[in-house]
């Protein structure tokens, strides 16, 4: 886990002591306060106990600036990681926006794919119609044959078979259509077939995608915030602002630095969502840190 701001900032270093007395001072002060220093002891000590007290202060500004150092660090880290989670949004919304553009597509081929079988099915209903309808023109052919034979006399012979050709042309006639008829049936049949396999794995890969993006609509993305007038999701570089803030923020509600998420889950964002089907009465999500978010989206 990236470290919190807590460990990074650490104590500020105590300011040394105010009261320090100038060499010119302690030239002026003797034992009882009255007069001036009249002992080389008396000099020394206080010299020393000067040089001290400088050593303290050149030490105390040494820590000061080590502490500030770190500060800056900390605070170029967090902006770094900040600038990750943003650029990995970005792509997760690309993503998305790129699948929810594959199911409309996919939804207008189903739906033209069903007008197209639909158009077929019409078409068939017209195939038995005419199928119907050729059966009782050979029925109604055999009846008039029937007829005619049995009124059949030696003098209107020609006639009746003059007629009777006749009813055998459009009866020729008629079974060439059906024969047609029933070429192009088999030959929409056929496409039939085929366009219902197109439409069976066309379902099937909008039931997918229609799966993936609601997976995709059920993740809640973190919203950065800030309320830095210098941009979106920049971090104040004013370090007396920075430190205020930080000394009255704990690691439980960093919410106070103009964050709307904890900062530590903000450092440590999980880089991928994965979904969790092993359970398939709950259809529940399980978050965790692996790079698989954007195998939903991918063709």
């Amino acid at each position: 886990m990236a470290p919190t701001p807590q460990a990074h900032q650490g104590s500020p270093p105590t300011s040394p002591r105010s009261s320090v007395a100038s060499p010119v001072q302690g030239a002026a002060y003797s034992k009882t306060g009255s007069g001036p220093l009249h002992s080389s002891q008396e000099v020394n000590a206080v010299n020393a106990r000067l040089a001290e007290e400088l050593r303290s202060v050149v030490i105390m500004n040494d820590k000061w600036q080590k502490f500030y150092k770190q500060q800056e660090k900390f605070i170029a880290e967090l902006q770094g990681k900040l600038d990750q989670q943003k650029m990995m949004t970005r792509e997760a919304e690309k993503k998305y926006s790129q699948a929810a553009a594959t199911h409309s597509l996919l939804q207008q081929k189903v739906k033209d794919q069903q007008a197209t079988i639909d158009s077929f099915g019409a078409l068939m209903d017209e195939l038995d119609s005419a199928r119907e309808k050729i059966t009782r023109l050979e029925r109604e052919v055999r009846d008039l044959r029937s007829r005619e034979q049995q009124s059949l006399d030696p003098q209107t012979g020609g006639g009746g078979s003059e007629k009777e050709h006749i009813l055998q042309l459009q009866l020729q006639l008629c079974i060439d259509d059906f024969k047609n008829e029933k070429k192009e049936k088999e030959k929409f049949q056929k496409e039939v077939v085929n366009l219902s396999k197109q439409l069976e794995d066309a379902n099937a890969l909008l039931e997918d995608y229609q799966e993936k993006v609601t997976i995709m609509r059920s993740i809640n993305f973190p919203r950065l915030q800030s309320n830095n007038n210098n941009g979106p999701g920049a971090i104040s570089r004013d370090r007396n602002t920075v430190y205020k803030k930080r000394s009255r923020m704990s690691s439980s509600a960093p919410e106070k630095c103009g964050i709307s998420c904890r900062l530590d889950g903000l450092v440590n964002f999980p880089t991928a969502i994965e979904a969790d089907f092993a359970d398939p009465q709950s259809r529940g999500l399980s978050v965790e840190l692996a790079p698989k978010i954007f195998l939903f989206v991918r063709i």
